[in-house]
């Protein structure tokens, strides 16, 4: 029986936690369940320390299933990444690799944690090595894209990206990272489309990436000379990423086209805020202030 009565105290939970970790009792088949739910409780707490302790404490378990230790390996290697432990993480990864049978999912979890070290030759081995199990999957060529926009290769950007939505049409984030490619290969046609495919499609969006989608769609519309529109989306990309360089810069621009000296002028001494070197910004605060 776990104490109740004060699990409102962090101290008490970490202790039900901690009691419920060394609990044998229950079938084999709930124990990857409980320790999923007790770790959870740890994460919410914030203490990441603690739910790798209970995990570390579950997988020295020599009982526990193949398909639990490799649950247990991956989320242990969330939580390493999640601290600042790379190298622990890697290894929790590789190690649930080894487990069969495979599961492909950890060679995207093992590739973008290569992405996010900038480690782009181990990251595409791996997207590769899980496309090659999981061809249904679009996550491994959406992998392979991020990887070649990390590098600047947007012409193989936007292959994988589509060969990605080839696969899930509905993928907003391909969509989303596709759109961009297009913007700097100045396919502003091609870039309006996929960002109104993830406004459409009515997707939840972290702050951050509907930030993006409206800035790009805002920057599109503003190179196809329809400043009004650009205006509207620049303003909700904005509101989402407040001191976005190229969205205020587009969005000065449109404004001074529109003729909308005060907002324009306004943004452009925004930019200068926040990046007091850059000439032209500079040159059209010059401008509006002599008109």
């Amino acid at each position: 029986m776990y104490r109740r009565k004060n699990m409102q105290k962090l101290v008490a939970i970490w202790a039900a936690i901690a009691a419920m970790a060394f609990t044998c009792s229950g079938a084999p088949a709930d124990a990857d369940s409980r320790i999923h739910t007790e770790v959870k409780h740890a994460e919410r707490a914030g203490a990441f320390d603690r739910a790798i302790e209970l995990l570390s404490t579950a997988i020295s378990d020599d009982s526990i299933s193949n398909a639990e230790r490799r649950n247990i390996l991956n989320q242990r290697a969330y939580l390493y990444e999640r601290i600042g432990q790379t190298d622990r993480a890697v290894v929790d990864w590789s190690s649930a690799i080894a487990i069969e049978p495979v599961d492909p999912a950890l060679y995207a979890s093992r590739g973008f944690l290569y992405l996010r070290q900038h480690r782009y030759d181990d990251a595409i081995a791996d997207f590769a090595k899980g496309e090659a199990l999981d061809a249904k999957s679009p996550i491994f060529a959406y992998g392979l894209g991020r990887v070649e926009s990390d590098r600047g290769n947007y012409e193989e950007a936007i292959k994988a990206y589509t060969r990605a939505l080839s696969v899930a049409p509905d993928h907003a984030t391909a969509h989303l990272w596709r759109g961009e490619a297009y913007l700097v290969q100045k396919n502003y046609r091609g870039s309006q489309l996929d960002f109104e495919s993830v406004l459409a499609g009515g997707h939840t969006l972290t702050p951050n990436d509907r930030g993006r989608v409206y800035l790009g769609l805002g920057f599109a519309k503003m190179r196809a000379g329809e400043f009004a529109t650009a205006v509207s989306h620049l303003d909700k990309g904005l509101e989402l990423l407040p001191n976005d360089l190229s969205g205020l810069r587009a969005r000065a621009f449109a404004l001074q086209k529109l003729g909308v000296r005060k907002r324009s002028l306004e943004d452009y001494e925004r930019i200068l805020t926040l990046r007091p070197d850059d000439s032209w910004a500079a040159e059209q605060v010059g401008k509006l202030k002599v008109r």
